[in-house]
C-alpha cells in the first residue's frame, strides 16, 4: 500500500491499482477458504466515495486488518481443535509406543510446530504431558497393591520397568513399590 500511495499521483489510478489488488486477494482467500465467504467482500462503493486518499488508505488497512484477523482466529480454532484431538488420543492409547513423531503426524502438523503449539495450548511440553499421564494411571493402578511394577510399566506405556520407577520416584517423590504401600 506504502508502495502504490508513494509512487502513484493520480486518485483515480490509485483507486483503479486498490481494486486490483482487493480483487486479487479477496479470489485467492476464495480459493483458501474454499467458498464464497460474504466475510471477504469489500465495499468498491466506498473506495469511490472516499473523501481523499487518507479515506481510501483506511477502508484498504481495515480489510487487510479483518482478513488478518480471520485467519490468525482461524488458524487458533484449527490449533485447539488438533490439541484437543492428540490429547484424546494420549487418553486413550497411553500405553502404547507413543512419540512426538507419530502424534505430529496424527493431526498432520510438523513435529516440531506440534511441540510448539502443543505447549502453547496446554502449558507443558508433549513428554512432559504424556509422562504426567502415564504416572497418573500408574497411581491408579498401584493403588490397587494387586499389581505388579513390572506390570503397571507395561501398562503404562514403558517397557522398562527399571526406567518407568525413576520417572515414577521423579515426579512422585517415592518409587512406584513406596507408593504402592503408602496407598
Amino acid at each position: 500500500l506504502e508502495y502504490i500511495f508513494q509512487i502513484e499521483k493520480d486518485e483515480l489510478q490509485i483507486r483503479n491499482t486498490i481494486i486490483n489488488i482487493i480483487s486479487t486477494i479477496t479470489a485467492k482467500i476464495s480459493e483458501i477458504v474454499g467458498e464464497n465467504n460474504s466475510l471477504f467482500d469489500f465495499d468498491y462503493a466506498k473506495l469511490f466515495l472516499a473523501v481523499n486518499m487518507i479515506q481510501a488508505r483506511k477502508l484498504v488497512e481495515d480489510y487487510i486488518l479483518s482478513i488478518t484477523h480471520f485467519f490468525t482466529d482461524s488458524n487458533a480454532k484449527t490449533n485447539h481443535i488438533l490439541i484437543t484431538r492428540a490429547k484424546a488420543y494420549i487418553n486413550e492409547h497411553y500405553a502404547e509406543d507413543i512419540t512426538i513423531n507419530s502424534m505430529s503426524k496424527l493431526v498432520f502438523l510438523n513435529p516440531s510446530y506440534f511441540s510448539r503449539v502443543f505447549k502453547e495450548s496446554t502449558g507443558i511440553n508433549f513428554i512432559d504431558y504424556l509422562t504426567d499421564f502415564r504416572i497418573q494411571k500408574a497411581k491408579e493402578l498401584l493403588g490397587k497393591r494387586d499389581i505388579k511394577v513390572y506390570e503397571v510399566a507395561e501398562r503404562v506405556g514403558y517397557k522398562s520397568q527399571k526406567y518407568f520407577s525413576s520417572l515414577f520416584k521423579k515426579n512422585t517423590g517415592f518409587s512406584p513399590v513406596e507408593y504402592q504401600y503408602l496407598k
